[in-house]
């Protein structure tokens, strides 16, 4: 009797332990014997124990990443450092997840490059007058780049443009 009901308990443990319960705005990448399964979605679901295993959960809400350029030299040879942030959202949770290594870094790193290219295409005073020109010309760059990735880039825009 009591290694029925020891049976009995280890199936329920197994059984409730095993489902799951994806909050809103998230999608949970699983894996199935280490290959991709699913994406999983708000809502309840179940995982098969020792199989299945949940390898990220990813937050579809806007985010943003923040660019700090170290210098820049623009058309006219002034030297300028230039903040940014780009807001993005993830719209493939298995492309953000195997895409690419560190989708958020590699975001940041494009963003600086691109930036650094569209500062040395304008001069100073265009650029400090025409933020939201160069922010749009970023988001484009940005934007058709890192769609591979599962990645939208929703908008960029310059905080601070200072001189050295």
């Amino acid at each position: 009797m009591s290694v029925v009901l020891i049976a009995a308990a280890v199936i329920i443990v197994f059984i409730f332990g095993s489902i799951k319960k994806v909050p809103p705005s998230q999608v949970w990448v699983v894996e199935r014997t280490g290959q991709f399964c699913a994406s999983w979605e708000t809502g309840i679901h179940y995982a098969v124990p020792f199989l299945d295993r949940v390898v990220r959960k990813i937050d579809m809400r806007e985010q943003l990443a923040e660019i700090t350029m170290q210098t820049a030299e623009t058309k006219d040879g002034q030297t300028v450092s230039i903040d940014a942030v780009v807001f993005f959202s993830v719209t493939d949770a298995e492309k953000f997840t195997y895409g690419i290594e560190r989708p958020v870094e590699s975001v940041r790193s494009l963003a600086l490059t691109a930036l650094h290219d569209i500062a040395g295409s304008m001069e100073l005073e265009k650029l400090r007058s025409e933020r939201r020109t160069v922010g749009a010309k970023l988001t484009d760059v940005l934007g058709g780049a890192v769609g591979i990735w599962g990645i939208r880039i929703e908008k960029a825009e310059l905080k601070n443009i200072t001189t050295r």
